[in-house]
């Protein structure tokens, strides 16, 4: 009995005093299901710089597993921007809240592009996926409190994409970049995390209480500075290595 108690309060959401219940709450499964997906994020960015100094060939990361690495990292990151703005927002817009995400996660899109095209001006960023989420988090908004509207939406984008490869175009440039993720189809896993938080599924099930769960949450509460701090570390140890071992 003591057992069950447990089990179903480390899914509950964190409210542990009158001050926290004013805040938003945080569900374990949306912590973790971000952590689980910079998990794989990390995974695939260390193939992608292993593919810069030939430890690996450049196809590989567009092959089965990494293909997948990729995917299911971006599709799990966009589910839960559309549950996390729902938590926020389901009882009524707080636009002072959105407008300080939209500032945070702006500005480091606009890092990202400024840096890369420092560093690599032939591949620079300049659609990837903190553009994305900034511009998709204006769109889904609208949908916050119509999920029947956001899935016959979501659907409507997938379904093309889906089953004839066909989709709404989206603006390019000339070059490839490092990162592009277009609004169309990725907009429609916002949309479809908005109707996951309708019908309850982050409070479905969640990790037990342990110390990997702990970290994968952990994880997921800080999914931005990671992202930012990430691929330069990874960058200068594949780099590191490479030098270092260079006869």
């Amino acid at each position: 009995m003591i057992n069950e108690v447990v089990s179903q309060a480390d899914c509950a959401p964190a409210q542990s005093t009158v001050l926290a219940q004013i805040k938003i709450n945080r569900y374990p499964l949306v912590d973790q299901l971000r952590g689980v997906a910079v998990v794989l994020m990390i995974i695939y960015h260390f193939a992608y710089n292993l593919t810069m100094y030939k430890y690996i060939p450049y196809s590989a990361i567009f092959d089965w597993p990494l293909f997948l690495v990729q995917r299911v990292c971006i599709i799990s990151f966009l589910v839960c921007v559309g549950v996390s703005l729902c938590l926020v927002h389901a009882n009524g817009i707080r636009w002072g809240s959105f407008a300080r995400r939209e500032v945070q996660v702006g500005g480091a899109a606009l890092l990202v592009s400024l840096a890369t095209y420092v560093s690599y001006s032939q591949s620079w960023v300049y659609f990837g996926i903190l553009h994305f989420i900034t511009t998709a988090s204006l769109v889904a908004l609208l949908f916050v409190r119509r999920p029947t509207l956001a899935g016959v939406v979501g659907l409507a984008i997938l379904l093309p994409y889906w089953f004839w490869d066909k989709t709404i175009p989206w603006f390019t440039l000339s070059h490839s970049p490092f990162d592009y993720v277009p609004m169309f189809p990725w907009l429609a896993y916002v949309l479809l995390g908005i109707v996951a938080y309708h019908i309850g599924a982050h409070r479905w099930w969640c990790l037990p209480a342990s110390q990997g769960a702990r970290v994968l949450e952990f994880t997921g509460r800080h999914t931005l500075i990671i992202y930012l701090l990430h691929q330069p570390v990874l960058m200068a140890f594949v780099a590191g290595y490479y030098y270092l071992t260079l006869q």
